[in-house]
């Protein structure tokens, strides 16, 4: 009970404050530790997660960004391409799981360049503690120094999408922000939305996948983010599916199959209409 007060509590600041999202999960992440000590997840992170027998096919680089370099798992396309897709990890960190589910997506997509920015440079969470730990100490100023490395890495001329679950899918409209007219496409599941309208007048095409049974990133949330993106006359897609928080991690006890099979084809579709200029389906 005092779990659900407390997110309730966040999500009224929230509405109250419309803070920017890297602020909402620094205060989401104090309230939570202070008052939560015993609380375990549903999911406990695993960095063996993906079948034994799965082989990942991407590598690790690294870039540079502010005074240290970034790291980053790239899935380098099989032709030359500018075409990229930037993946945002959860919570836990760049482990196995996320690592598949990149490669995942680019068996779908086809011939593009799909880089998974490590915000935790390096870190990965196996507890629920190491989780609020490292997300902490990912700031806003650390985490745009890794985003910016990576456009930068991407080069002047790459065509951008983004797309990112939870933590990740905050700032991957974030990230979409700061390519500015590179950005093609964003994609965010269940993310804090940008409340700053500035900040969004010059957004690319965003799709948002959301659970209504969230209690962190809320109906009422999304409804002002819809209005926001109206406003400042930019393309918003929503769907929304009768789901809890983190739906689509199939490693979570919120997992909801059909609602994560959906969510992904809608994805897949948008990606390709927006990113490479193909026909949805």
């Amino acid at each position: 009970m005092v779990h659900i007060c407390n997110i309730l509590l966040v999500g009224m600041i929230l509405n109250l404050l419309q803070l920017n999202s890297s602020y909402a999960f620094n205060l989401y992440a104090n309230v939570w530790q202070t008052t939560n000590s015993n609380f375990q997840p549903a999911f406990v992170s695993d960095d063996s997660i993906p079948p034994n027998n799965y082989v990942l096919t991407g590598k690790d680089i690294y870039f540079k960004a502010g005074h240290k370099k970034a790291h980053a798992y790239l899935l380098k396309a099989g032709k030359k391409t500018n075409k990229y897709v930037f993946v945002f990890h959860e919570w836990w960190g760049l482990n196995n799981y996320i690592k598949h589910e990149a490669q995942h997506l680019q068996a779908d997509l086809g011939n593009v360049n799909v880089l998974v920015i490590d915000l935790y440079d390096g870190h990965i969470a196996t507890t629920a503690d190491s989780a609020l730990a490292y997300m902490r100490l990912a700031t806003d100023k650390r985490c745009r120094q890794i985003i910016d490395g990576a456009i930068k890495y991407a080069g002047k001329r790459a065509e951008i999408a983004t797309l990112g679950w939870g933590l990740g899918g905050s700032w991957s409209l974030h990230a979409a922000i700061m390519c500015g007219v590179q950005a093609k496409a964003c994609v965010m599941y269940y993310g804090m939305p940008e409340s700053n309208a500035v900040k969004l007048k010059n957004i690319c095409p965003v799709l948002g996948i959301f659970g209504n049974d969230d209690t962190r990133i809320t109906p009422k949330i999304v409804d002002r983010f819809q209005t926001i993106m109206q406003q400042v006359n930019q393309t918003l897609v929503v769907y929304r599916y009768d789901a809890k928080a983190d739906f689509a991690n199939p490693y979570n006890t919120n997992h909801h199959v059909e609602a994560t099979n959906q969510a992904y084809n809608q994805t897949i579709s948008f990606i390709k209409k927006m990113l490479l200029q193909m026909p949805a389906h």
